[in-house]
């Protein structure tokens, strides 16, 4: 593995850490936006006819030098995105209204911090809408804005049960995870890679909305099949330590079910331990892998043993995340996301040359260009009273929109649809892809998925 992959692994075992703590959503009612904002109100929170702030909220810097890196990206997420926000204001700004940036940091291996990031977008800069990037912890902080009446743009995945109880606040680009799952079992059938007579292992985190998701939708949807799940593990330990006896014993169980086929439901770190406790004295079966616990990452996996290698899955993701090429120069940006490095070194702003702080510059990057794209195009379809309650009831009129989009296939909405990728690729990780580093090989390309 290269110093590079390296000094991202210690990122995501640290962040993976974090994953593991259990938060609770804020008390309170949740109230639906046009039940907050009169749909038909010129004026709202942090809109005006002339202007619009969008908040951020980002990890900080700081957040892992206490496993050597002094910081996390190239530059703080403002002067990252300060040329794009110059282009748009450039261009007219968002449906005439002139854009600027409120953003909020915190580390997420402090989670009251993503808390109190929440409460100073909400409370504090009192921001139109909050862009919000992948996370590796759980949608706390979602549910703790869309408590606070604002409305989010997010990469991160929820399940379709809690974005209904966001009430329309949060939308998000990724697939669902009810969605994910089900188009990832239809491409096991399909590929002939399960049938009636394979024994499933299911691994998951043991939280509210995993558990939730295994005996409410992944369970019945494999009984629906015809498919049956011989052994489950929950992984609940919030240590290393404890994580590492959760893999163990959940290598026992497997092996002593005689599992064929596992489908882990579970972030980088646990798998990475279920895969070393499977290597010693576990099952001896396959694995496949989707977005679920973003595994389908090329960086997130890029720490995984040999023995992963030719495990095949699906992803909504396009091939800049789930490949080597990002932060590196094996492979060339998707047009996408290089008409969004365009932009940003029009600017004035080169990105280096190489190495953690480019690989992390790029990953934003592609995520808040595609977020502030899609903004714009909601606002624009809200019509002439924009206002949170406008803006959220204006995704219904989104669909097949791909302007920047890097991260997915282009993204659809609806009512009752908050979650927009609706397409997926099957992929299959290779343990050296050039440069020293591994990834995920497409062997099938994006095509719409049942779900």
């Amino acid at each position: 593995m290269s110093r590079v992959r390296r000094a991202v692994a210690v990122v995501l075992v640290a962040t993976g850490l974090a994953s593991c703590s259990v938060h609770k959503s804020p008390a309170g009612t949740m109230v639906a936006p046009d039940r907050v904002v009169n749909p038909g109100a010129d004026r709202d929170r942090g809109v005006t006819a002339t202007t619009m702030t969008i908040g951020v909220v980002a990890y900080r810097q700081d957040s892992f030098a206490q496993f050597g890196l002094s910081s996390l990206g190239g530059r703080p997420v403002a002067e990252l995105l300060k040329p794009l926000v110059d282009d748009l204001n450039a261009r007219g700004g968002i449906a005439g209204r002139r854009v600027t940036l409120a953003v909020s940091e915190f580390s997420p291996l402090v989670p009251a911090e993503a808390q109190t990031a929440c409460v100073d977008q909400a409370d504090d800069k009192k921001v139109f809408v909050t862009l919000a990037e992948v996370s590796l912890t759980d949608d706390a902080q979602e549910r703790c804005l869309a408590m606070r009446q604002t409305p989010v743009v997010t990469s991160n995945s929820s399940s379709q049960a809690d974005l209904a109880a966001d009430a329309g606040w949060v939308h998000q680009v990724a697939m669902s995870k009810d969605r994910m799952f089900k188009n990832w079992v239809e491409a096991l059938i399909s590929a002939k890679a399960v049938t009636p007579d394979t024994k499933i292992g299911l691994a998951h985190a043991d939280t509210a909305e995993d558990d939730a998701l295994v005996s409410n939708v992944f369970i019945p949807y494999l009984t629906s099949k015809g498919l049956k799940v011989a052994a489950q593990a929950a992984f609940s330990g919030l240590t290393i330590a404890s994580a590492t006896a959760d893999a163990q014993r959940a290598a026992a169980r497997f092996r002593d079910a005689k599992v064929d086929l596992i489908l882990p439901d579970l972030d980088f770190l646990r798998t990475f331990l279920f895969l070393q406790a499977s290597g010693a004295n576990g099952p001896q079966a396959h694995y496949s892998v989707s977005d679920l616990g973003q595994l389908s990452l090329g960086v997130a996996t890029s720490f995984f043993p040999p023995s992963f290698g030719g495990t095949r899955g699906v992803t909504a993701y396009t091939s800049d995340l789930t490949g080597n090429g990002i932060g590196t120069d094996h492979t060339p940006l998707s047009p996408a996301l290089q008409d969004c490095v365009t932009v940003y070194k029009t600017g004035g702003r080169p990105f280096p040359d190489s190495g953690i702080e480019r690989l992390a510059d790029e990953l934003q990057l592609a995520q808040f260009c595609e977020e502030l794209a899609l903004v714009s195009h909601v606002a624009s379809a809200a019509g002439p009273h924009l206002n949170r309650a406008s803006f959220s009831a204006a995704f219904d009129k989104v669909s097949g929109f791909s302007d920047h989009v890097a991260l997915t296939a282009p993204l659809s909405f609806g009512p009752g649809k908050f979650d927009g990728a609706d397409s997926y690729r099957v992929i299959e990780w290779r343990e050296d892809c050039g440069g020293g580093n591994s990834c995920y090989a497409e062997l099938a390309p994006f095509a719409k998925g049942r779900w």
